[in-house]
């Protein structure tokens, strides 16, 4: 009996992310502006997973866009946030994973608008 060919590939990349949701999205763009070659797989025929079905809303504290606006916000309140709604269960959501989310921010928000990403703040829209 015939063995199956296995495929073959003729490309390949850096970085392979699975899942186009926001999550994937922002891993993608911090690979291509570091200059990486990026392959985005979604597994559904429409582009942005759950995000795109949450209306691509995203809680982003502390962020240039805020500080453009002069809207008031702070890392210690972005943490006591978090530490109150989150708490601790485990690595996941330890104090340094929040202090990386948090401190990370502001990158994510540059490098999004620099690549063309368009922001719009929803100042009096409550976190879920």
């Amino acid at each position: 009996m015939p063995v199956p060919s296995q495929p073959r590939f003729d490309h390949t990349y850096d970085v392979v992310v699975v899942g186009s949701g926001s999550a994937g999205f922002a891993t993608a763009l911090g690979a291509v502006d570091a200059g990486l070659s990026v392959l985005i797989v979604e597994g559904t025929e429409k582009w942005g997973g759950s995000s795109a079905m949450s209306g691509g809303g995203l809680w982003l504290p502390v962020n240039p866009l805020m500080e453009r606006a002069g809207a008031g916000d702070s890392r210690e309140e972005a943490l006591t946030y978090l530490e109150e709604t989150v708490g601790e269960v485990g690595r996941s959501t330890s104090r340094e994973r929040k202090e990386a989310f948090v401190d990370g921010v502001a990158d994510f928000v540059t490098t999004a608008e620099r690549h063309g990403m368009r922001f719009a703040r929803g100042k009096d829209y409550p976190d879920y």
